[in-house]
């Protein structure tokens, strides 16, 4: 006999954030600041994950600092 409560499915985002600035390699011209980038990215991210209940937003760099 199962007695344990039934508890609410939650739906979970879980995005590649490099992926979501590649995507806005063309960016407004409204962008000319960090500030203004952060500003779109967090737009951005926030108008694709609006369903969901919890985001795990994931950055990684593959490249090379110089």
């Amino acid at each position: 006999m199962d007695t344990t409560p039934d508890a609410p499915s939650r739906k979970i985002a879980l995005v590649e954030g490099m992926v979501l600035v590649q995507q806005m390699a063309k960016k407004p011209a409204t962008i000319v600041t960090i500030i203004d980038l952060s500003e779109c990215f967090n737009d951005r991210l926030m108008s694709l994950t609006r369903d969901y209940d919890e985001i795990i937003l994931v950055l990684t760099h593959t490249g090379t600092i110089i």
